[in-house]
């Protein structure tokens, strides 16, 4: 029944490894350009240290701020994605507690730093254009498109992009007078990386007038109680009507989409000038077609 010595022998009560969780952005996430990431560890036992790496080898060291009472610290990382590759990449963090037990864990993000493809199929850069002219061109990006909007002057849009379709038209007014047009596009993918593309346009309001051709009567006809006259007027955005008028005499108008005939008569016997001319549907009119003409009243019709 002697009792010996007593003998104390301390130790250290490890019952976990250091915990990490990363608070910022989500796991898994797509990111470009720099990334923060911020998050937490906590042990029991304290840290001695908190490290995280690139590739699981080699480790540098990273600052934290202990909470002594809660025993958790607090952590930030600044990667430059731009100086990794697209594609999934692995950030891993490894810390030491008070007693020398070491936690490991990885964190999974997607690097997209690939700029959206965005071009302008037609009207072909510096060609000419008038009126009301659309822009058609593609836009693509393999994580996926958010938006393409445009900048027209003081006016700007965005573009509706249809899901798996690449293409897109956009319709605008040139102005009436002669210069430069130039549309800004911008198109933005998911990740957030910009593509922008400026396409410029002379704007000749010439070639916007709706135009005339007679089939009938030639110049220097000589009519004969009647002058007939018959032919057809054209334009890109379409023909609305025609007007005529014989010297400064009063305007008619027919309307039409393109073919168009009528008679005159009823003048004073001599020389008189037809003056014909279209307007399309835009109520933009052409220059008036002169056509001299002798007549001479009585029977007959006129003759080329």
């Amino acid at each position: 029944g002697v009792a010996g010595n007593e003998v104390q022998v301390p130790f250290h009560l490890d019952r976990t490894k250091p915990l990490h969780e990363v608070a910022e952005p989500a796991f898994g996430t797509l990111v470009s350009g720099k990334l923060s990431l911020s998050g937490t560890v906590y042990d029991a036992n304290g840290l001695s240290s908190v490290a995280w790496s690139q590739d699981g080898s080699a480790w540098l060291p990273l600052k934290y701020s202990l909470d002594k009472k809660t025993n958790t610290a607090g952590f930030s990382v600044a990667i430059d994605t731009r100086k990794l590759e697209d594609g999934p990449q692995v950030l891993w963090l490894r810390s030491t507690d008070g007693v020398g037990s070491e936690g490991v864990a990885v964190f999974l993000y997607f690097v997209d730093n690939t700029q959206p493809e965005l071009a302008v199929l037609s009207p072909a850069p510096e060609s000419a254009v008038n009126g009301r002219y659309t822009i058609t061109g593609r836009v693509y990006d393999t994580v996926g498109v958010k938006s393409l909007e445009w900048t027209y002057g003081k006016e700007s849009g965005q573009v509706e992009l249809l899901p798996g379709n690449p293409y897109f038209s956009v319709s605008f007014q040139a102005p009436p007078q002669a210069g430069k047009a130039t549309v800004l596009f911008s198109t933005t993918d998911i990740t957030g990386n910009v593509t922008e593309a400026n396409v410029s346009y002379q704007v000749d309001p010439r070639t916007d007038l709706p135009r005339v051709t007679l089939g009938r009567p030639g110049p220097g006809s000589q009519a004969f109680e009647l002058l007939e006259v018959s032919g057809g007027a054209r334009d890109d955005d379409g023909v609305a009507s025609v007007e005529w008028r014989v010297d400064n005499g009063q305007a008619a108008s027919i309307t039409t989409d393109g073919a168009f005939s009528f008679s005159v008569g009823g003048l004073e016997a001599g020389a008189h000038t037809l003056y014909v001319r279209a307007l399309d549907v835009n109520g933009l009119a052409g220059q008036w077609l002169e056509l001299p003409f002798s007549y001479t009243a009585g029977p007959g019709r006129s003759r080329p």
